[in-house]
């Protein structure tokens, strides 16, 4: 009865695909099209709903996923609902790992699976841009007043251990170390006593990946 209900809200919200061929009924459907990882996680996992036996293909060396195949149904199964568990390393490699993973059942079918060369900070937005090269790159930048005030950065890690330092003495962390799961962390910044703005970074680092955060603060206004 679980796995029937799971299937239907599956099948009610999300991906599917289906055909009836002679009277025969096949149907797959997934939890979601693409398993999205961040640089420091190692796991995450998507439901597939199948009505016939399946069997994966994995082309890439940086994920594994399991189980592989299901050679037969339960008995008196009209469906059955796999949960894949998909596992890899933190990505240390600088470019988005990007994987195609194929799924042979009564047709071909599949899902995306990728995974950022950065953590995963929630605030500041992130921007990208291209250089010339066609390397991608990434900035978290956020812009605080000239006058003495209190901010917010928020981001997940997906590791315990996870540190927050800062490069500037004008700035204080109210946190430096954090556990697994997201994390709302205010600091302080002094006062530019120039007119013109000044920059520090703050580092995230978790599982071994470090995400700089810069903080621009505009200079002093002069009446």
């Amino acid at each position: 009865m679980k796995t029937k209900l799971l299937f239907t809200l599956i099948c009610s919200t999300l991906l599917l695909t289906s055909c009836n061929v002679e009277n025969e009924y096949h149907n797959t459907a997934f939890s979601k099209q693409l398993v999205y990882m961040y640089a420091d996680q190692e796991e995450d996992s998507i439901f597939f709903a199948c009505t016939d036996p399946w069997k994966i293909t994995n082309y890439e060396s940086w994920l594994s996923i399991d189980p592989l195949e299901l050679k037969s149904l339960p008995a008196n199964a009209a469906n059955y609902v796999s949960k894949l568990t998909l596992k890899t390393s933190a990505n240390n490699t600088e470019k988005i790992r990007k994987s195609t993973v194929e799924i042979q059942t009564f047709q071909l079918t599949g899902f995306y699976a990728e995974q950022a060369f950065w953590l995963d900070i929630k605030e500041p937005s992130m921007t990208t841009e291209t250089d010339q090269n066609e390397i991608q790159k990434v900035h978290f930048i956020k812009y605080i007043p000239a006058l003495e005030a209190t901010s917010l950065v928020v981001f997940k890690v997906y590791k315990d251990g996870a540190t927050l330092t800062t490069d500037a003495d004008w700035i204080t962390l109210e946190e430096t170390t954090f556990e697994k799961g997201q994390h709302e962390v205010k600091f302080k910044a002094l006062a530019n006593p120039q007119e013109i703005e000044r920059k520090a970074n703050l580092t995230l680092t978790s599982n071994g990946i470090s995400t700089p955060i810069e903080i621009v603060q505009r200079g002093k206004v002069v009446e």
